[in-house]
């Protein structure tokens, strides 16, 4: 996967640095999302269109802790002076706090003083990230309800909820226990990359928007008609795959429904005390049968593989 791969490059060696780095990122942090906290009491509305921007001003304070005054920014195809003539600074998170400034690199600062936040998201790569991470933010401003900025970790069942209605989370931590420690392996600047990846996938992937969400609808009708009930109280292992499939799994809606299939008939598999090559009985194999009937309902059609954002 490019982001674990990318993301090697950032890991640090010794988690007990995390502690240092909480103190310092939380002290940042705090000052910034009290500033937001004051603009959702005064417009909702408003404060919602700022949630990427504030990520992505979060996603620079780690970045640039991690890597230091080294630059972090390629211009792409347009002329500085092009972009110069683009330029409009819509909000106050449009802008990198002044005090931020003097962790960057000469270059850098000189950049993000120059530039609006969204133009440096449009007009710059994030060096030693992969594109998807920017594409993910760029569709996040333009779609500003189409994902909610957390700062605590959902359930898989609150994920499934979120995409059975076609939206997502970015979860961002800030308070200096959450940013000293790991959450479900990932170190918290990590867990935010990986959310925005699986943004950019959810939205932008393959797999298609609007197909990716019919299956969560899917899987949510079949959990809400207990048809799992008996495989996730008795079977440890399925509870942990399916869990994973609701909440961090996104892919084409074919890989998706042979994933469900392949872990449930495991899971038969296993309750019954059955090697693979053991017959099914015919209640198992009706059960089988249902995921597939339904899912088929859902897609009468070929899913088409182009993204649909």
């Amino acid at each position: 996967m490019a982001l674990s791969r990318a993301y090697q490059r950032l890991r640090l060696k010794d988690l007990k640095d995390l502690k240092i780095e909480s103190d310092l990122l939380a002290s940042d942090f705090s000052s910034l999302f009290a500033i937001e906290k004051v603009a959702k009491k005064v417009d909702k509305k408003a404060a919602k269109q700022e949630e990427p921007l504030l990520c992505a001003l979060g996603l620079l304070r780690h970045l640039v802790q991690r890597r230091g005054k080294i630059h972090l920014f390629r211009r792409k195809s347009r002329t500085w002076n092009e972009i110069s003539n683009l330029e409009n600074f819509k909000s106050h998170f449009d802008s990198t706090p002044k005090a931020w400034l003097s962790y960057f690199s000469i270059r850098d600062r000189e950049i993000l003083s120059c530039f609006s936040l969204r133009t440096v998201l449009e007009n710059f790569d994030f060096i030693g990230l992969p594109g998807g991470i920017q594409d993910a933010l760029n569709f996040w401003i333009n779609h500003p309800d189409s994902m909610d900025l957390l700062d605590s970790a959902p359930s898989p069942l609150e994920m499934l909820e979120m995409q059975s209605q076609g939206r997502r989370c970015v979860v961002f931590f800030t308070s200096a226990s959450d940013l000293s420690r790991t959450h479900s392996g990932k170190e918290p600047f990590e867990f935010l990359l990986h959310d925005l990846e699986h943004a950019q996938k959810f939205f932008l992937g393959s797999g298609t928007h609007v197909g990716q969400t019919k299956f969560f609808q899917f899987i949510s009708d079949l959990y809400n008609k207990n048809l799992f009930s008996n495989n996730l109280a008795r079977d440890a292992i399925f509870a942990e795959q399916f869990n994973y499939l609701i909440s961090d799994m996104n892919s084409h809606p074919e890989h998706l429904r042979k994933y469900l299939e392949a872990i449930h008939l495991n899971s038969l598999l296993r309750l019954r005390g059955l090697s693979s090559k053991d017959p099914l009985s015919d209640e198992d194999i009706g059960a089988q049968n249902r995921i597939k009937d339904e899912f088929f309902s859902c897609f009468p059609q070929p899913i088409e593989t182009h993204p649909n954002p």
